[in-house]
């Protein structure tokens, strides 16, 4: 039951990571139609575009837009293994926050997650999954398995069951699970640069999260889903700001 709890409602995760929506069975539409009503502020924020709600920049609150530096490395990595490169900084860190978030409502929605989760690390990812399934693509052979990062160097191998990619190309999504973990879900969305993911593993105990960032960069979160899951029958990841 326990592992029941933890995975209804992934399979329906929505990725949304410029301006449309990307769900996990492989279909894609901008239309507003698709997308769940009051939700239309995050096709916004999570393209990366200033909150039409937000305070106006420099306000109080939290940083300006003008503070981050889209598509550099906000800061060295602190240790670097196959295709990902970890920040040597506390992801929790209210000024690290201050200088990665890209507008106010993010900031604030970074601070208050900082209550409910475990860890959070900025990681940097040379190739992308786009690129490894795009690749996969071009030899006419499926994408069998990948690699995600998790904390501070670790990696989670994963097997892939299915991967879809939107009508337009632009966008994917893959489904599988945890190597040698068939009780496990791993669901990873990628569109034009960013991508997302979620890793729950309950027999390992790994619970995952990855927010987009800049192209190639990605928040990874862990978290006990007692706290961090906390509607027992709605949204499984909160994604709201």
């Amino acid at each position: 039951m326990r592992t029941r709890r933890w995975t209804t409602g992934f399979l329906a995760l929505v990725a949304v990571l410029a301006g449309g929506v990307l769900w996990l069975d492989g279909t894609s539409g901008p239309n507003p139609g698709s997308v769940p009503p009051g939700n239309e502020r995050l096709l916004t924020l999570a393209a990366g575009q200033p909150d039409p709600q937000a305070a106006p920049p420099g306000s109080a609150g939290g940083p300006s837009p003008a503070s981050t530096n889209p598509g550099a490395r906000p800061f060295p990595a602190a240790l670097g293994r196959g295709r990902f490169a970890w920040a040597g900084v506390d992801g929790r860190d209210t000024n690290v926050l201050a200088r990665l978030a890209r507008h106010p409502a993010e900031y604030e929605r970074l601070l208050e997650e900082n209550g409910r989760i475990l860890r959070r690390q900025l990681v940097y990812l040379e190739p992308t999954t786009a690129v490894l399934a795009q690749r996969a693509l071009a030899r006419g052979e499926p994408l069998r398995s990948l690699t995600l990062p998790g904390l501070d160097g670790t990696e989670v191998p994963v097997e892939v069951d299915r991967l879809e990619w939107d009508p337009a190309g632009e966008g994917g999504a893959v489904i599988g699970h945890v190597a040698g973990q068939p009780g496990s879900l791993v669901t990873v969305a990628f569109y034009r640069g960013r991508e997302a993911f979620t890793v729950l593993s309950p027999d390992t105990g790994i619970c995952l999260q990855g927010h987009p960032r800049e192209p190639g960069q990605v928040w990874v979160t862990s978290f006990d889903p007692e706290t961090y899951l906390p509607l027992p029958c709605g949204e499984p990841i909160r994604t709201n700001p």
